[in-house]
């Protein structure tokens, strides 16, 4: 762990799942916010700044809703980490260069794997097999990016976006409309996240089933 990771970098999960809420998913919701509630205070355990912001039991109340493809089960997460997470943050004064999105299934296993380099990039998640774009699910990113969104993302360009292409991924967008300017090496990737829980890179991510007792047992416990 180094002091830039401690001071300039923060984590951030945003539960998404009562997106479109049916009682079949409540249990499921449940069950992920009592996992990201254990990583969120992992997390403040070694003295790294993590915000979970929730509409169940945080401070945020309220998570935009934009009517873009009501069918999907993402749709307002992704329209509040693209149109309003920059800004909420702003307005709390929050000071970071960078910000790392953890999820339920996807988080750190190895803070040791940490390093400096990572933060040379705008961007980096796992890259899957299938295609080159790099998933949010376990991603950092630089505060300079989030605001380039905002800046230059409108409302109208993003409905037409998920029109032609039936969805409105954060991940997707940033490769496909150019933010994403440098894709970063491999073995870059590697050692910031895997696609599955490892104590060979600092976090994973997966779309998968995972054993979330085997993940968080990789942890180190020390600061």
């Amino acid at each position: 762990m180094t002091d830039k990771l401690k001071n300039d970098v923060i984590f951030v999960n945003v539960n998404g799942c009562l997106d479109w809420i049916s009682p079949d998913t409540q249990l499921n919701c449940v069950n992920r916010l009592s996992k990201t509630v254990k990583v969120q205070n992992y997390l403040s355990h070694l003295g790294l700044r993590s915000y979970r912001l929730d509409p169940i039991d945080g401070d945020i109340t309220y998570i935009p809703f934009f009517n873009v493809n009501p069918n999907s089960s993402l749709y307002t997460y992704q329209t509040f980490i693209l149109f309003e997470l920059y800004n909420l943050l702003e307005k709390y004064n929050i000071n970071y260069t960078h910000l790392i999105t953890y999820q339920h299934d996807g988080f750190v296993t190895n803070v040791d794997m940490w390093s400096d380099e990572f933060l040379n990039y705008d961007y980096i998640g796992h890259k899957t097999s299938a295609q080159l774009i790099m998933n949010s699910g376990f991603s950092i990113r630089t505060k300079s990016l989030l605001k380039t969104i905002v800046d230059t993302l409108t409302l109208d360009e993003y409905k037409l976006y998920v029109q032609q292409n039936g969805h409105g991924n954060d991940d997707v967008i940033y490769h496909d409309m150019g933010f994403v300017k440098e894709i970063p090496p491999q073995d870059v990737i590697d050692r910031f996240v895997s696609f599955e829980p490892s104590s060979t890179s600092f976090g994973f991510h997966t779309n998968q089933g995972i054993d979330f007792d085997y993940a968080t047992s990789l942890w180190k416990h020390t600061k």
